[in-house]
């Protein structure tokens, strides 16, 4: 523009048009742009669906030795297990022995995984049945009177114990594993 770069206040500033760099030509053509067509969306009228799963317990297969399906383990949209709300959200799972421990914010379950039935009998030792459900139906509950809300307050113990603080009730809890 004939004049060299220079910066306020080492030079005085100059209004006049010779004077303008060319990148505040790009930025006055931002404000320039006229906007395009509108376009409008019709909306139905109904009240918002929420769908929360916070009662959903989901799982994958089995893993096996040195199968390299999907990084050993592989989940499908069936794998789940949806149980009741009465007693809140589930907050924590904790996993003993073939026995999964149920957090809500206001109860304690325990479900067994990969359940057994008990089939007959023979040569003096118990025949069982694999069922094909990973979870069961309804799940056993230990205590109504306490849980947690928090999933940072439930902790597995070396010696096999779960505690766990109730915040509502301001008790400390505690599961033999």
């Amino acid at each position: 523009m004939g004049a060299p770069r220079s910066y306020y206040p080492r030079r005085q500033m100059m209004w006049r048009g010779e004077h303008k760099l060319p990148d505040s030509y790009l930025y006055n053509d931002a404000y320039r742009a006229t906007l395009g067509y509108k376009c409008y969306f019709t909306m139905q009228d109904v009240n918002y669906i929420k769908d929360t799963f916070s009662n959903r317990i989901q799982y994958s297969a089995m893993a096996i030795q040195d199968s390299y399906k999907n990084n050993y383990r592989y989940s499908l949209s069936t794998y789940f297990r949806d149980y009741s709300s009465e007693y809140g959200s589930i907050t924590k799972l904790v996993g003993f022995e073939g026995y999964l421990l149920v957090v809500f914010e206001h109860a304690i379950g325990i479900a067994v995984i990969n359940e057994r039935v008990l089939a007959g009998q023979s040569d003096g030792e118990p025949v069982f049945i694999n069922t094909a459900n990973v979870l069961p139906e309804e799940l056993t509950i230990i205590t109504d009177s306490y849980g947690s809300e928090w999933s940072d307050s439930v902790i597995k113990s070396e010696a096999g114990y779960v505690y766990g603080v109730d915040t509502i009730a301001k008790k400390i809890w505690r599961v033999k594993g």
